[in-house]
């Protein structure tokens, strides 16, 4: 991936005697940068638009992040999302700034609001020529105008829970999955690109980007790094680590690692915590509608969000504190509030678990030159045959591997009857590697593989159905219809 996007920010000069400014001699500089620092600076692309979207948008990754953990090991997940809503004064003392107050500013001029902007003398001239032209053709009407002294004022609400505006929030996810070992979370969750979700076969999640992203957005909002509390499912201690990501490197940071002694009965799995800046008012809606419809498609999960505002800690420490434990299960959904808080609960329904999908090769005919060229560099097949029959291409055996490579190299001017001859039984022995050194023989299997029609077609089982039954159950336990 370093390769693809660079490991580092390098200036390249534009001509022998110096790179400079365009504007200054025209000339151009080429940067190269990062994948963590290109998505860094267009995070829209992986959906943090504005505070509230990134906050919808961290809590989305983060759930299906655990709900593919538990399904890989066939177990019911158990999804626990803790919103806490944090102050600038509890961020500042978990951060250890001391943040001067308004008594203490040495400059009072540099913090003025009645300074008028430019231009603005000109517009509000502009406005109240506007607006006498609006009183005179009212006049005209026999119309009488509302003056705007009697006007209701309009001041805007300056309550951090207010609709729209920036806070800071605590999230916490917790799940019951495979959970990670100490040498794969610096990998999984601090290096942008890098997942285990690649190749063919349906997951939520593809490019390895989600975490890696709430983690950039909590530097750019917070700065405050991820913590991570994760355990296997056989372990008998647990791995907690304070993780960071060096955005122009695109690598993992590991701040604080340890190791925590497991009981006998405590839950395995993986606890993620961010603290990031976002705007819960202004989506709430849209992160319940959000757990109701993943109901409806997991009726196999049980799955609770709940909120806690800001002001019910007693101190700014306390903000930062663990959140509250869940509350056991009951039979039914249920949801409450207290004041501005929130628990939703969508307790399980089904117990059908859908089979994991298994990774599968690509087919023949989806693979195109460059995929092609790239499958054969990459393969740690001893020969071409074992790379076509035994490698990542799929609905190929070994008997239809010797035909297709007779039929390759009868391409190449063999006889077409020669599937012995030297020529093709040298094919056989030919290393993967060496012949994606050859741009013709790339290219002649490739058009090879998609002219031939024997082929079987793609193997569903890298697909992984809900199922009719579960997707009954969700839409008639979260929807109830009538029918």
């Amino acid at each position: 991936l370093n390769k693809v996007f660079g490991s580092s920010t390098a200036m390249v000069k534009a001509s022998r005697g110096g790179a400079s400014s365009p504007g200054k001699s025209g000339r151009e500089v080429v940067v190269r940068k990062s994948a963590a620092e290109f998505f860094t600076e267009n995070q829209t692309i992986a959906g943090f638009d504005n505070p509230g979207k990134a906050l919808y948008t961290t809590i989305r990754e983060l759930v299906e992040n655990g709900l593919d953990a538990a399904e890989s090991i066939r177990v019911a997940p158990e999804i626990r999302v803790t919103v806490q809503e944090v102050s600038q004064a509890a961020l500042d003392a978990g951060r250890g700034v001391v943040h001067a107050g308004p008594e203490a500013r040495r400059d009072a001029a540099l913090f003025a609001t009645n300074k008028k902007k430019p231009g603005a003398a000109k517009k509000k001239k502009h406005d109240d020529e506007s607006q006498s032209l609006k009183d005179d053709d009212d006049d005209d009407a026999g119309g009488a105008t509302q003056s705007s002294s009697s006007k209701p004022t309009m001041t805007q609400d300056t309550d951090s829970s207010s609709k729209g505006s920036t806070m800071y929030y605590k999230v916490t996810v917790e799940d019951n999955g495979c959970g990670m070992t100490a040498d794969v979370v610096p990998e999984a969750l601090g290096r942008v690109l890098s997942g285990s979700k690649y190749g063919v076969r349906q997951t939520r999640g593809k490019f390895g980007l989600g975490a890696k992203m709430a983690l950039i957005w909590a530097k750019k909002s917070t700065g405050v790094p991820i913590d991570v509390w994760t355990a296997t499912r056989d372990a008998k201690t647990a791995t907690r680590t304070t993780l960071d990501i060096d955005v122009q490197h695109n690598e993992p940071r590991v701040l604080k690692q340890s190791d925590e002694r497991l009981d006998a009965g405590q839950q395995r799995g993986t606890r993620l915590t961010v603290i990031v800046g976002g705007a819960w008012s202004a989506y709430k809606a849209r992160i319940a509608t959000y757990f109701q419809q993943l109901a409806v498609i997991t009726p196999y999960a049980q799955l609770e969000l709940r909120f806690e505002p800001h002001g019910g800690s007693s101190s700014p420490h306390d903000e930062l504190a663990a959140p509250a434990a869940s509350s056991s299960s009951s039979s039914s959904n249920k949801s409450s509030s207290r004041g501005r808080g929130l628990v939703l609960r969508f307790e399980r329904r089904s117990e059908k678990i859908p089979a994991p999908p298994t990774r599968a090769g690509y087919h023949p005919w989806a693979l195109d030159e460059l995929s092609l060229h790239q499958l054969l560099r990459r393969s740690a097949k001893r020969t071409l045959r074992d790379f076509l029959a035994d490698g990542e291409i799929a609905a190929i055996d070994k008997s239809l591997a010797d035909r297709l490579l007779a039929e390759l190299f009868a391409d190449a001017g063999e006889s077409t009857n020669a599937s012995s001859s030297p020529k093709a039984q040298r094919s056989k022995q030919l290393a993967p590697a060496d012949a994606a050194s050859d741009a013709g023989l790339v290219a002649r299997l490739s058009r090879l593989l998609r002219d031939v029609t024997a082929f079987a077609p793609p193997d569903a089982a890298c697909l992984s159905p809900v199922g009719e039954y579960n997707l009954r159950l969700g839409v008639a336990k979260e929807v109830d219809p009538e029918y």
